[in-house]
């Protein structure tokens, strides 16, 4: 498709003075963002451009630092002569990870020949697929699950089982209808945090899917030395955290905040494992990684991960060690071999308001290397509608071909200015949780044929009714 003319409405155009209805006194919404803006490390560990901007933050470099392994952010099925020489690399890098006992996940000589160089630490994660996720059958010489995972996994499936009939039931159809079939099948989700749940159901053959936020993936090592106590409360407040996502399709921001960013137990790669387990897939390779000052990925060895025995006293310590880790890459395909084409899915941990990316640009570097590709955002906290996010709301505008939202998207004058054509789904009197009228996405929906929403996609509205545009490229005309 051919790109939309830039647009030009990245100046001035008036913004709604936005207070959040929370408990206690309402806040402006530019207040919430500053509140919510404590960004990752996106250096990955010793490798974190200084404060700055423009050429001395990209010029930064730092010689000690591992070489940077540098891959296609866009592919994903890799060629057989790539994964032969990728191959020793990563077999060497999965002995450092820890052995193996040969049980699931998917079979280890095939997850170290598909994965690039990089600590493997797929091997390490095996407790979370196959007792926080439930995910996989038992290998032969595998002991059965304690009482508390038996237990956690028969509730587990119970909600699985509850979200594939009833939301999901609902809204696998209705992407599967909506959804062009040339969409571009490397997709981006930004403010989306820990769901990639919502990603597969909206983009089930995505080859690369990207979600962002503050959330960082977490320490999977730590779960080795659960002991009974933790393990119960850890798989506890797992499922409290699942029922939210799988009943109202977002998580409350100031929850991820404590599970994820202040957590022991790696919250964000559960989630991930179980959306996998949901959707049909198995986990093939996972790595932590890094972006360079130019955006590229560089995956950590095992000298840039923080030491399991550093000192950590209190919840900054427990939050610098987490985001250590806060971006990750798992390697995923259909767990009944029904296609094997290995997918990619790459979680990216930090602060996209426009004073974090002044200062340090890589992630807004490495979206733009991915060209054009479709979008997915929800549940965003308004936060597109502050005015503080506006380096990314342009990167939507003009880079993504295809996009589904609620109404913390892209709004009609952004999408107009860019040349984007917008299509609505149910029914939207007003947003939900502010006190902003928001007078043009009223009229955008007004303005729009009725056609009918079957669930609710992210925030409701006003009235509690679902709602949902499609923001896209115009479809070009023959002459």
């Amino acid at each position: 498709m051919p790109r939309a003319a830039p647009h030009s409405k990245f100046g001035p155009p008036p913004r709604h003075h936005l207070r959040l209805e929370l408990p206690g006194p309402a806040l402006p919404l530019a207040a919430v963002a500053i509140l919510l803006a404590t960004a990752c490390s996106r250096g990955g560990p010793g490798r974190q451009a200084p404060p700055g901007d423009g050429e001395a933050g990209r010029a930064h470099t730092d010689s000690s630092a591992p070489a940077r392994a540098d891959v296609d952010a866009g592919a994903v099925r890799v060629p057989d002569a790539d994964l032969e020489a990728h191959a020793p690399a990563a077999e060497a890098a999965t002995d450092a990870a820890g052995a193996s006992d040969g049980s699931e996940p998917g079979d280890e000589a095939e997850t170290a020949a598909q994965a690039p160089p990089g600590l493997e630490l797929l091997p390490k994660a095996k407790w979370l697929w196959r007792q926080a996720a439930c995910g996989g059958s038992p290998a032969p010489a595998e002991p059965p699950p304690s009482a508390i995972v038996a237990d956690h996994c028969r509730r587990l499936a119970t909600m699985i089982e509850s979200y594939r009939s009833g939301w999901m039931g609902r809204a696998g159809p209705f992407f599967r209808k909506i959804v062009p079939a040339d969409v571009p099948h490397v997709v981006v989700y930004p403010f989306g945090g820990a769901d990639l749940l919502t990603a597969l159901v909206v983009f089930p053959d995505a080859e690369a899917l990207t979600t962002l936020g503050l959330e960082p993936a977490g320490d999977l090592r730590v779960v080795a030395d659960l002991d009974e106590p933790d393990m119960r409360t850890a798989l506890d407040r797992l499922r409290q955290s699942l029922l939210r996502l799988f009943n109202v399709n977002h998580s409350r921001t100031a929850e991820m905040a404590v599970s994820m960013r202040k957590g022991v137990f790696p919250t964000h790669l559960a989630f991930s494992f179980v959306a996998l387990a949901v959707h049909g897939f198995e986990p093939v390779s996972l790595r932590y990684f890094a972006l360079e000052p130019d955006g590229a990925v560089r995956y950590l060895e095992a000298a840039d991960l923080p030491a399991l025995d550093e000192p950590i006293d209190n919840d900054t310590d427990r939050l610098r060690h987490n985001q250590a880790l806060g971006n990750v890459e798992l390697r995923y395909r259909r767990a009944d071999g029904s296609d094997p084409a290995v997918h990619v899915y790459r979680h990216i941990c930090g602060d996209l308001s426009d004073t974090a990316l002044a200062q340090d640009d890589r992630i807004l570097r490495h979206l733009e290397s991915l060209g054009d590709v479709a979008g997915l955002v929800k549940a965003a906290s308004f936060l597109l509608w502050s005015g503080s996010f506006e380096r990314v709301e342009r990167w939507l505008a003009e880079r993504v071909v295809w996009q589904v939202s609620d109404s913390t998207g892209l709004d009609p004058q952004t999408a107009e200015a860019a040349g984007l054509e917008q299509e609505t789904w149910g029914s939207f009197a007003g947003p939900i949780l502010i006190q902003s009228p928001r007078n043009d996405l009223v009229r955008l929906w007004r303005s729009r044929p009725y056609q009918p929403m079957p669930f609710v996609f992210g925030y409701p509205d006003a009235e509690h009714r679902g709602h949902l545009v499609v923001t896209r490229r115009p479809t070009p005309t023959t002459p």
